[in-house]
């Protein structure tokens, strides 16, 4: 019995010794090895902030029939197995999220949710992330018989509970099953993790991306469903206190969108998966972009809205360049 107090006593010791080190900025060394300075948002709008308010929902051409039964999706799931960075896990972590058709939740605002990472690399250069997607799910999923009758709501598993809705990422066509969906980071980024923070955003088009189909389903019956006809993803990284905010007047709207001088436009344009990655709404007469990098030249384009649930694939350009220096901080006036 005394040994045995005897060795706990010299584990205490130990354990206090250890903890009254301190790393950067006085942070305990156990706290500082276990803390990710890479932080994960997952957002998804087309937009970087700002995002358009949810439009009508539309078919994609596919519907040949409009049983009074169907009825608007009001929900959306996803369940993502892990993301990685250039073929290395970095964040190993099942994330689910269940929201519904709202302007103002986190995920479809701009804001977006966040993703439990560790940290990566530092002094690497990254320029890809691949996202491990399990299900994507909408909700109103209907069957209906070869006489269009209805006969039930669909149903699936989503974070092992029975829920209402259609899982298209089981469907085998392009570019389902999105396991993975690798994004490019326009640029890349070399992570330097004696930055307190940086942030990797990383957004997969859902709001305002999204159409109704009809598809056969055990052999002689029907299931309008809802899905995004495609992929269209971006991912960028900044350093918060190192970015300012571009605001000033612009058209109503019009997507704004801005790009660094090393960028051309044309990696957006036509039927790539790629979205630009710094993009708003100008839902009255002026416009904001946040978390702008400082250090560069950005160049601006804009782009109606193509209406039909698809997103902008020209771009118009606007020529006012704009240079922010390693200097500058805060909110830059930049009339377009």
């Amino acid at each position: 019995m005394r040994q045995s107090v005897k060795i706990f006593g010299v584990f205490i010791m130990i354990a206090a010794m250890f903890g009254s080190f301190a790393g950067c900025g006085g942070q305990a060394l156990f706290d500082e090895l276990s803390t990710s300075r890479l932080k994960v948002i997952v957002k998804g709008t087309y937009e970087s902030n700002d995002a358009r308010p949810w439009d009508v929902f539309t078919d994609d051409g596919s519907v040949t029939f409009s049983p009074g039964e169907d009825a608007n999706p009001t929900q959306f799931m996803i369940d993502i197995a892990e993301l990685k960075l250039n073929g290395k896990s970095f964040a190993n972590y099942r994330v689910t999220y269940r929201t519904g058709i709202d302007d103002a939740d986190p995920f479809f605002n701009g804001a977006g949710i966040r993703y439990e990472n560790d940290d990566v690399t530092p002094g690497k250069s990254y320029d890809r992330v691949s996202m491990y997607i399990r299900k994507l799910i909408f909700d109103n999923a209907k069957e209906y018989d070869a006489s269009y009758a209805f006969i039930k709501d669909m149903q699936t598993y989503f974070h092992e509970e029975i829920v209402n809705g259609y899982d298209f990422n089981q469907d085998r066509v392009e570019p389902y099953p999105m396991y993975p969906l690798t994004i490019s980071i326009p640029g890349g980024f070399r992570y330097d993790n004696t930055e307190d923070e940086t942030i990797l955003e990383i957004r997969v088009v859902v709001k305002n991306y999204v159409k109704k189909y009809e598809k056969s389903y055990n052999t002689t019956n029907f299931v309008h469903y809802y899905k995004m006809p495609a992929a269209r993803a971006v991912a960028r990284t900044y350093v918060p206190g190192k970015t300012v905010t571009l605001s000033g007047t612009a058209t109503v709207g019009y997507y704004l969108i801005a790009i660094t001088s090393e960028d051309v436009i044309t990696n957006y344009e036509g039927t790539v998966i790629l979205i630009p990655p710094l993009i708003t709404w100008t839902s009255d007469a002026n416009y904001t972009l946040l978390n702008v990098p400082i250090g560069k030249t950005y160049q601006f384009y804009y782009a109606v809205d193509p209406g039909d649930w698809t997103v902008p694939v020209s771009f118009t350009p606007i020529n006012k360049d704009v240079t922010i220096n390693d200097t500058d901080t805060g909110t830059i006036i930049h009339d377009l």
